[in-house]
């Protein structure tokens, strides 16, 4: 759980309501919902439906894109959400790099949404070695975001 409250003024005297954001665990678990739903998608289009596994007859690759790309949404939005309230972006070049975080966590994502498009997904770790622009992603968000923890 996440609490925020701002100064109102430049003293501090006068402060605002504060806030409580629990977004921090719903990041990963939207996170986690891409990558089962990727997992999904890919057997099913591997396997075309036919001699797939029992569960898999009740979903359908639109129905799993749908799943992916909504929960991308709301994982880049509670990220959002996350960073905007810690203790690090109070000001200055902590805060700069912390909201420019979010840039390569939601390119990380876009780039495993195309790795899964192509109907890769069924082993997500071979995406994140195979895949540049996935690497390229998470190595900026840990740049952008250590720095800011760490300025």
């Amino acid at each position: 759980v996440l609490k925020y409250s701002r100064a109102l003024d430049a003293s501090g005297t006068n402060w605002g309501t504060p806030m409580t954001l629990d977004s921090a665990g719903v990041v990963g678990l939207y996170n986690s919902l891409v990558v089962v739903a990727g997992k999904r998608s890919a057997e099913l289009i591997r396997t075309d439906g036919i001699d797939a596994r029992q569960v898999l007859r009740h979903y359908s690759v639109p129905g799993l894109r749908l799943v992916r790309v909504g929960a991308a949404a709301v994982a880049v939005i509670s990220y959002a959400a996350w960073v905007f309230v810690q203790d690090v972006t109070d000001d200055g070049l902590p805060a700069l790099l912390a909201a420019l975080s979010l840039l390569p966590f939601a390119g990380a994502l876009a780039a495993y949404e195309r790795a899964l498009a192509r109907g890769l997904g069924e082993d997500p770790e071979e995406i994140l070695i195979g895949d540049r622009a996935l690497r390229i992603a998470v190595v900026a968000w840990c740049l952008t975001y250590g720095a800011a923890i760490n300025a």
